[in-house]
């Protein structure tokens, strides 16, 4: 969560306080030092800077939000939850930059590990039909509102799910063209 310059710092300090420790004979702090840096070292491996990547993606940054999800040494080291946030950060990203193809495979990937709440799987799910509505592969996109539908979620996603069947429908009997709606944000 912490991006790599304070994680630098905060490892930078816990060797300070292990070459301290190991000159005034303090073991004790000497390994909780080493602790300190093991955790941090594991830390950045595990969950690398996707929190902080989106929160930067609600705060509509991103440019940053990216440069922090590529800081992700590697993306399958992520437990399950992170690789959902890093791949449907990537996913947002990747729609922003109107790369279809890219995004649907993001979003797809994101909801291939399973999010942790229903309501986000609704959204990928919704994200997912979204981009097919681009593509004009409308009956993906009916599968991925289908399944947004089946999903237990809260009243709220109701109106957006409602606006996208709207708009599937609109798009299938040619009343809107695809690149003539604005993506309808979900976060």
């Amino acid at each position: 969560m912490l991006n790599k310059y304070i994680r630098f710092m905060l490892i930078l300090f816990s060797l300070i306080v292990i070459v301290m420790s190991v000159v005034k004979n303090a073991y004790l702090l000497t390994v909780c030092g080493v602790l300190m840096c093991a955790y941090m070292i594991y830390a950045y491996f595990k969950y690398a800077s996707v929190n902080l990547a989106f929160k930067k993606i609600r705060a509509k940054e991103l440019k940053s939000a990216y440069n922090l999800l590529l800081d992700t040494p590697n993306p399958k080291l992520l437990n399950k939850a992170e690789k959902t946030y890093y791949y449907w950060g990537m996913g947002i990203i990747k729609i922003s930059e109107n790369k279809l193809d890219e995004a649907e495979r993001e979003f797809y990937n994101a909801l291939r590990y399973g999010a942790t709440t229903a309501n986000n799987m609704v959204i990928i799910n919704l994200s997912l039909a979204q981009v097919c509505m681009y593509k004009e592969e409308y009956e993906k996109a009916k599968i991925y509102l289908q399944e947004a539908k089946r999903i237990v979620h809260r009243p709220q996603l109701d109106i957006i799910l409602y606006e996208l069947e709207s708009r599937l429908i609109k798009l299938e009997r040619k009343e809107l063209l695809p690149e003539s709606f604005e993506p309808i944000s979900m976060i």
